[in-house]
């Protein structure tokens, strides 16, 4: 059973999901790596927008997001920034099991987003495997004005194109014509 989105007015925001990578230390013996309990997944998500993230947790002490802003992913692929820094998701520690596997909606509040790095740590050694699971993305819908009804057709024609992941610039384009237009009504 997934989480409930966190309002009825937000959109689901789909993406691709890589495999958890778990962060290793080499080790004193040469070919030898030690655990490091951190873990990072990343998302790609296919809005620019993403307002909250929902998920179970599986005895993930704390989660930090950091995601790569658009306009620096290709002139500063390394330029990460946290949106969210050492979320505590068990509450009463990292050794007890409260919160270990609750759901959880947490708001983000991100535009211009290029990919999100999720980075899962359990310092405790009770519990061999952590992780979340069944994560879902979200971002708001804003509703608009009768000046701007003449345009949803259009906005709805691009974003159905860019959901099909089309990086067609002639839809960008388009779509920014579109917020410019829409910006001089308002």
């Amino acid at each position: 059973m997934a989480a409930p989105p966190p309002s009825p007015q937000v959109k689901s925001v789909k993406f691709t999901l890589r495999d958890p990578v778990p962060l290793t230390l080499p080790g004193p013996k040469s070919g030898h790596v030690i655990r490091s309990n951190c873990h990072v997944t990343e998302l790609n998500p296919y809005s620019r927008t993403v307002t909250y993230i929902s998920f179970r947790n599986y005895y993930s002490h704390t989660l930090s997001v950091k995601y790569l802003p658009q306009e620096k992913a290709l002139s500063q692929p390394e330029s990460w920034c946290y949106c969210l820094k050492n979320y505590v998701l068990m509450k009463s520690g990292p050794h007890s099991e409260t919160g270990g596997q609750d759901w959880f909606n947490i708001e983000i509040n991100l535009s211009d987003v290029e990919r999100l790095r999720l980075i899962l740590r359990q310092p405790s050694s009770n519990w061999e495997q952590f992780h979340i699971s069944d994560i879902q993305l979200y971002c708001k819908v804003y509703s608009h004005s009768a000046e701007t009804d003449t345009h949803s057709a259009e906005i709805d024609t691009c974003s159905a194109e860019t959901d099909t992941h089309s990086d067609s610039m002639e839809i960008v384009e388009k779509m920014l014509e579109i917020t410019r237009r829409l910006s001089e009504n308002n």
